[in-house]
């Protein structure tokens, strides 16, 4: 859907949205129900921050040329099965 400016020569502008294929040069204005004529104007082009861009950037590329891994990467050092992961959790009553 986009959205298109029209202006009634009774009730000034207003704005519809419409499906690409049922925009026509005129319309009915919705406050009185008089023949509009659209309004030709720039397109509202968005623009977005550094960060996504630069994501979007490092997405599109690593579809036409993903990174390639030689070598496993270093273990994350985590907590083990044997031992709490917080030393107040040592206190804990065990069942």
């Amino acid at each position: 859907m986009a959205t298109y400016e029209f202006t009634c020569r009774r009730c000034g502008g207003f704005d519809l949205s419409l499906p690409m294929s049922q925009a026509a040069a005129r319309a009915r204005c919705p406050r009185c129900g008089n023949e509009a004529r659209r309004r030709y104007t720039a397109p509202a082009l968005r623009t977005i921050s550094a960060g996504l861009s630069r994501a979007a950037d490092l997405a599109d590329g690593s579809a036409e040329r993903p990174r390639v891994v030689r070598a496993i990467p270093p273990a994350v050092t985590a907590p083990g099965p044997m031992g709490p992961a917080h030393p107040l959790q040592a206190r804990l009553p065990r069942s």
